[in-house]
């Protein structure tokens, strides 16, 4: 089963190194997201894990999550359907 990773960029970048799928688009092209069209983008990634039943490879430690930020949006999300940390 693959695992992906969330956490405060970059250091989800770092799942590479382990096998696990992250979130990823071009810089310029996420720019050009609004906020809303930004977390759509990322709550497909999201649910596409939880309905696969994968777990989420945690990059950045739970006490270092800044509040607002999406990677706190993300855990809320994701322990909010079910998905595994």
């Amino acid at each position: 089963m693959h695992r992906r990773a969330a956490g405060h960029y970059p250091e989800y970048i770092l799942a590479e190194d382990i096998g696990a799928r992250f979130f990823s688009m071009p810089q310029a092209d996420w720019e050009a997201l609004t906020p809303y069209e930004q977390w759509a983008a990322n709550q497909e990634f999201l649910d596409d894990a939880i309905s696969r039943g994968q777990e989420f490879w945690l990059a950045t430690p739970l006490d270092e999550v800044i509040p607002g930020s999406f990677f706190e949006r993300e855990i809320e999300y994701v322990l909010g359907r079910g998905g595994m940390l």
